[in-house]
């Protein structure tokens, strides 16, 4: 059965190329039924999208606000999932401030009884909105923000932003750091549940302001 999934967001404006990022993603590991991108920009009306039978929330901060359903699936356990079978001792998550101050990531870990280490990354996010993917002052916050963590084994991106910069995070890391993506288990849950082939459908894209 070709069961259409939504990709959606936070309802603000800077998640959009975030969301897209995943929307991406999960389209190139030939999942065509990923069929509608819900860029809600001004506020959530899930119920303008019909026949929509799994939800997506393709935002760390968003998925804070919600709990687990089998209708509704929040990257957070994914990403969850992902530091837990990274390898080394030294783990370490860089977030957004709405991430951080949710406590969304120590909750969860607290309850594997993973100390986890967390390191607000701002202003990364909004430089990457504003298209600043390279130049002197991405670099200079990077330095600022990575420096510390220089040593650690695994960095977890708990923000859908950061793997639009992952070859600059990269630089200021030791050559053996592993970078964890919460989207590549949520690809992982994607295969499971979806047949990896199936006919095109039409993607559609929607925005509640402006796209």
């Amino acid at each position: 059965m070709n069961r259409p999934l939504m990709v959606t967001s936070y309802p603000q404006s800077e998640n959009a190329s975030a969301m897209h990022s995943v929307y991406s993603r999960l389209h190139d590991w030939r999942f065509p039924n990923v069929r509608k991108y819900f860029a809600d920009t001004g506020y959530e009306r899930y119920g303008l999208v019909e026949k929509i039978t799994e939800i997506v929330i393709a935002c760390n901060s968003a998925s804070a606000d919600y709990s687990n359903t089998d209708e509704v699936r929040g990257i957070v356990p994914f990403g969850v999932s992902s530091v837990l079978k990274s390898n080394g001792p030294q783990k370490i998550l860089i977030d957004g401030n709405s991430t951080f101050r949710s406590g969304i990531y120590r909750k969860f870990f607290g309850q594997h009884g993973l100390p986890i280490r967390e390191r607000i990354a701002q202003p990364l996010s909004i430089q990457i909105e504003k298209g600043g993917l390279s130049g002197e002052k991405l670099e200079n916050d990077l330095q600022r923000i990575l420096k510390p963590l220089k040593n650690y084994d695994s960095i977890f991106l708990a923000c859908t932003h950061y793997p639009a910069i992952e070859n600059g995070i990269k630089k200021h890391l030791k050559p053996s750091s592993q970078l964890l993506d919460p989207v590549d288990e949520m690809v992982g849950w994607v295969q499971q549940i979806w047949p990896s082939k199936q006919d095109s459908v039409e993607t559609v894209f929607m925005s509640t302001g402006s796209p």
